[in-house]
């Protein structure tokens, strides 16, 4: 921390982050110290805390914060060895960022996340690749049309022949105009 002598630091994850774990004080940690490494991508961090400081724990911010800055190892790490857990926002940020792979492995880990509203984050930003591979998954609920109208206050009407897809129901978006800019 600038301006400041590094024995009066008293931000944990500064302390960590600049490589000066020695003035670490124990009391010093707080969740939010793990939530901040996870967020940032450091694994390395992330490990040394898990490690030495084990009962202080961290929150779903962790995994959730991660996914959305594309940290898969990060993330895996943390599904792995840590019992906190996430939040649906994971997929949705990871989504919202066009991080494909840590989608992929979300999915796969879990059975009780709704792919709809990360495929509504992924065509909202503009995430192609994610729009494609959430739409060819088995889908464990489908309101998108519904959120769709919700989203953007335009009455969606799909004709018969698009209806049978999520994507189809995106391209349908597209066709109005609501996401112009994404060529699917």
């Amino acid at each position: 921390m600038r301006g400041k002598r590094a024995i009066d630091w008293t931000d944990a994850y500064a302390i960590l982050k600049a490589g000066h774990s020695s003035l670490l004080q124990p009391s010093m940690i707080t969740p939010a110290t793990m939530d901040a490494a996870a967020e940032d991508g450091r694994l390395d961090i992330v490990q040394y805390l898990h490690a030495h400081h084990n009962g202080v724990g961290c929150t779903t911010d962790a995994i959730d914060f991660a996914a959305g800055e594309g940290h898969l190892e990060v993330v895996k790490f943390l599904r792995q060895n840590r019992s906190e857990g996430c939040t649906e926002q994971a997929m949705n940020f990871a989504a919202a960022g066009g991080f494909l792979d840590v989608v992929e492995y979300l999915y796969h880990c879990t059975s009780t996340y709704d792919i709809s509203h990360a495929l509504l984050y992924a065509s909202d930003f503009r995430q192609k690749q994610v729009v494609e591979w959430l739409e060819c998954q088995p889908c464990r609920r489908h309101p998108l049309l519904d959120s769709c109208s919700m989203y953007t206050h335009v009455d969606v009407v799909v004709a018969p022949p698009r209806r049978k897809t999520l994507l189809g129901k995106v391209k349908a978006m597209l066709d109005w105009n609501i996401a112009p800019d994404l060529a699917l």
